[in-house]
């Protein structure tokens, strides 16, 4: 009898095989991360040291540079208190100003903004002044209706002691003076003046003239200039901003003395080149020019021997002739 087929069983649990695979991958992966993050000091250590050894650097006990013994370490800014920190922009003369001073200003502009900021209280024709600090710079300002009618470049009679006092301060100052005029965006054009880039620059130069005339100062220190509406300290919308944009800035600047250039360091062993004696060049004799070469005459051409035409000589020889050549 033939053998009876039995069901083939169906393994209903195939899924713990990929279950199994994949916890192992998650396992392995988790294994790799771990041993990544974990950090061998004495290989850090001995790498640092060969680094060090091969730049020809050497470090402390803690893996630090050696810093010299007059070396400061730096500073942040972020380690200053914030009174020494420089504010950018413009700083009001008084308690103020020395607050947020702007760094290495000039000395002879620090003594000439305390002497005019006492003078401010005890004179009234400097209390309409204004002192501003504006980075290395001090700037005087003046409203240019205090010395200027509107339109007009030619200065009045009654504002003469203000720029009278500003001389008297700055004359004997070896400070560089420049007179800058400012407008406001309304527009003029007059005879005399065709925009306000005329009437900014005349109104400098107007007090420019007077500075050198009257006030006695250097016309070599003094210039002036003119910016028009182009360059306001507030808002043309409003009638206060444009008061506050006309105006005339007397700008005082301090000339840095440039270094002197520093001559190179000579080199241990090596000769300085000034010392060094060169060689004067030979020079070598001219040679004399070949002559132009003299035509050869010309020779006669040489006469080939006529050729030897052949000679025939006839033979008879019973009836019939016969030419014999003969050379």
């Amino acid at each position: 009898m033939g053998k009876k087929k039995h069901a083939e069983h169906v393994n209903h649990e195939r899924w713990l095989v990929s279950y199994a695979d994949f916890i192992t991958l998650l396992f392995a992966f988790f294994v790799v991360m771990f041993a990544v993050s974990q950090v061998d000091s004495k290989k850090v250590g001995r790498f640092q040291d060969s680094f060090s050894l091969a730049i020809g650097l050497s470090t402390d006990e803690k893996g630090y540079l050696p810093r010299a013994e007059n070396e400061r370490p730096p500073i942040s800014a972020s380690m200053l208190p914030l009174r020494e920190l420089p504010v950018p922009g413009e700083t009001d003369g008084g308690e103020s100003g020395a607050v947020n001073r702007p760094p290495r200003f000039p000395a002879e502009l620090a003594e000439l903004q305390q002497i005019l900021e006492e003078k401010k209280a005890l004179e009234a024709a400097l209390a309409g002044v204004k002192v501003i600090r504006r980075g290395n710079d001090l700037v005087l300002r003046l409203d240019a209706t205090a010395i200027f009618d509107s339109g007009d470049d030619r200065v009045r009679p009654e504002s003469l002691e203000v720029l009278k006092a500003i001389a008297d301060q700055v004359r004997e100052r070896q400070v560089q003076i420049r007179v800058e005029g400012h407008t406001d965006d309304q527009p003029i054009k007059t005879l005399r003046f065709r925009s306000n880039w005329d009437l900014s620059t005349a109104r400098a130069t107007s007090v420019v003239s007077f500075l050198a005339s009257m006030g006695r100062i250097d016309p070599r220190r003094i210039a002036a200039v003119g910016y028009a509406e182009f360059q306001p300290i507030g808002s043309n919308d409003t009638s206060e901003g444009r008061q506050q944009n006309r105006r005339v800035d007397f700008v005082l600047s301090v000339s840095v003395p440039t270094p002197p250039p520093t001559e190179p360091r000579p080199v241990p062993g090596a000769e300085p080149a000034s010392e060094s004696k060169a060689e004067p060049a030979k020079a070598e004799p001219a040679k004399p020019e070949p002559e132009p070469a003299k035509p050869e005459p010309a020779q006669p051409a040489k006469a080939e021997p006529p050729k030897a035409e052949p000679k025939f000589r006839e033979t008879v020889i019973g009836e019939t002739p016969t030419a014999t050549i003969t050379h």
